[in-house]
């Protein structure tokens, strides 16, 4: 194991994140290269992230990571099986042998005899997923009445990838077998799930860090720094619902190429925008059993910024998107033997390929908008280097 990669959104970075990197080192020693691909502005539950992509690159770097890459948001503001392929396709551009992720049953090789035995049952399982679905009943229920249908999978099996940290590692397993990548997996024990809303020791989720934070609650003793040197920035729900009404209720989008469309769904949204508050009001009303409140707000922030799931898709085949936020002098070094070309100045994606340049522009567009909800600087991208720190692990 020379080159570790680990996906993160680190939103924000706190103590299960600190403790998770401390327990890799401890395993591969200072020796190997840990390389972090961090969500940009936008996260996977269709949010915008409390803290810019630098402030949490820079906590990464402070805290055990050699080099921190970016995942543009044509993957990181999607479903878990983008997000999982997007992250591996992005990861496999600097080369790592070895993906390290957190898991609540810490047995990657069950998971992998999982993920095994759904590729090789996957045609009777949608199947069995198609008629749930009719049936009424929401994706995830119809996925693992599916899996104890078709006898792939056992209720202990089931049990286990139903915990959202073994459900993203096993998208992650998916992806390298979907990429062909020699790249091993490793896990770290999870006992904190992202959602929880309780505290164990000095753990917590990222979601009760962000409630707390904005419900001024203290969470200095959860967090590797102190809150005061970073302040959390806050999405203005407010005014993203009036650029929704202005894009579905005056500019009557089409969102059929969007890839969280469901048929019907534009009807639904246009129903509930004239009678709701803010964003989170709309979400709640247009999500329902079979539509989470993260597809939502995926589908509506895509929407925004008019990302076509042809690019999405083609964006997973043959991406060369990679951009550099920081690093230390390790990862200063290993980005000099590195081959494949990467940009530590944004505007550079402008003299790369066709591909590459529509993935830079919803970039772009996406930190434009991320700047206009949290009223930081509008050009951000253009005006920040890479942080550069010297390096703690030699």
């Amino acid at each position: 194991m020379n080159t570790i990669g680990i996906i993160a959104e680190f939103n924000p970075f706190h103590n299960g994140h600190k403790y998770f990197i401390e327990k890799i080192r401890e395993e591969v020693g200072n020796e190997p290269t840990i390389i972090s691909v961090i969500s940009s502005s936008f996260v996977q539950r269709g949010q915008g992230a409390v803290l810019t992509k630098w402030g949490r690159a820079n906590l990464a770097l402070d805290n055990g990571i050699d080099l921190v890459i970016e995942l543009p948001f044509v993957f990181a503001c999607q479903n878990a099986e983008v997000f999982a392929k997007g992250a591996l396709k992005t990861l496999s551009l600097v080369g790592i042998d070895t993906l390290y992720f957190g898991s609540e049953v810490n047995n990657s090789l069950r998971l992998l005899d999982i993920s095994k035995k759904i590729s090789a049952n996957k045609k009777i399982i949608d199947a069995h997923i198609k008629n749930n679905l009719a049936e009424g009943h929401s994706f995830i229920v119809s996925r693992n009445l599916s899996y104890l249908q078709s006898k792939v999978l056992n209720n202990e099996e089931v049990k286990i990838i139903s915990q959202p940290n073994n459900i993203l590692g096993l998208e992650y397993i998916k992806a390298i077998e979907y990429y062909k990548e020699n790249i091993s997996v490793r896990t770290i024990q999870r006992t904190v799930d992202h959602d929880n809303n309780f505290t164990k020791d000095n753990f917590a989720s990222a979601s009760k860090l962000r409630d707390d934070y904005f419900n001024k609650i203290n969470i200095e003793s959860f967090i590797p720094f102190r809150s005061n040197e970073y302040k959390f920035l806050k999405t203005n729900d407010e005014f993203l619902l009036k650029l929704l009404k202005y894009l579905f209720l005056i500019e009557d989008v089409d969102i059929s190429s969007n890839i969280e469309y469901e048929n019907g769904l534009e009807n639904r949204i246009k129903e509930f925008l004239p009678k709701v508050r803010n964003f989170e009001d709309l979400v709640e009303k247009v999500s329902n059993k079979r539509i989470t409140k993260a597809r939502v707000r995926r589908l509506l922030i895509n929407s925004l910024l008019h990302l076509d799931k042809q690019l999405i898709f083609s964006a997973l085949e043959s991406s060369n998107y990679l951009r550099v936020l920081g690093m230390n002098e390790k990862g200063m070094a290993y980005l000099k033997n590195l081959k494949t070309p990467y940009v530590q100045k944004f505007k550079d994606f402008e003299s790369f390929n066709a591909l590459t340049k529509e993935i830079f522009q919803i970039e772009k567009n996406a930190s434009k908008l991320y700047a206009l909800l949290t009223s930081t600087p509008y050009d951000l991208d253009y005006i920040t280097s890479p942080i550069i720190k010297k390096s703690s692990h030699k």
